[in-house]
Order: structure tokens, then C-alpha cells, then sequence
């Protein structure tokens, strides 16, 4: 994880569609993500004790994902988030959307 989580989201349009082989390298270093939709996107749910700490976390992950100009889908409710990250112009996976999952798993270690 912590390889992914040192790393930076390409800005440019060298974005590449990971092959399966890639993609399954890459759930394993990042725990607690899921693949969905055929391999074209990753999520995950994180639960909280409240509404307070849920806002918290989600501004948090605004944060990592603003300075790394790559954004996901979010969910929330009062003590959950739902986080969801595709490359949405490749209709696929990218690395950068594990190198940012991975950089949110940071926030909870």
C-alpha cells in the first residue's frame, strides 16, 4: 500500500486502461477496496460512530483527491461513506484510482 499511496495520479492524457492482471496486483495492496462492474471501478464502505466524524473523513478525502485532480463517487449517510473511484474517461480502471484508495486507507491506519 504504501507504494501506491507515495505515488501521484497522472494529470495528462497518458492515463492508461489497467489489463486484469494489473488490476488484481493492485486490489491486493490496497485492503478492504472491492472490484465491481466488471472490473471497471473500485469501492469501498467505511463505517463511523457519527454524523461529525463521517463529514470529517469525507472533507479529508476531498482533500487527497482535489490535490490529486482525480475524483471519485461518494455516499454517505449519518455514520457511513461509500466510496467509489473509476477512470471515467477510459470507462475503466487507471492507476490512479488506486494510488488514490490507497491514499485514503492512509487516513485510517
Amino acid at each position: 500500500m504504501d507504494q501506491l499511496a507515495n505515488m501521484h495520479c497522472t494529470r495528462s492524457t497518458d492515463k492508461k486502461l489497467l489489463d486484469i492482471s494489473i488490476i488484481e496486483k493492485y486490489i491486493q495492496q490496497i485492503m478492504n477496496w472491492q472490484k465491481i462492474h466488471d472490473n471497471t471501478a473500485i469501492w469501498r464502505r467505511i463505517e463511523f460512530k457519527n454524523f461529525k466524524q463521517t463529514m470529517f473523513f469525507v472533507n479529508a478525502i476531498a482533500y487527497i483527491c482535489e490535490q490529486e485532480c482525480h475524483h471519485p463517487d461518494v455516499r454517505l449517510g449519518y455514520n457511513y461513506c461509500e466510496i467509489t473511484f473509476t477512470t471515467h474517461e477510459l470507462n475503466g480502471l487507471s492507476e490512479n484510482d488506486f494510488i488514490c484508495a490507497a491514499k485514503i486507507n492512509k487516513l485510517l491506519s
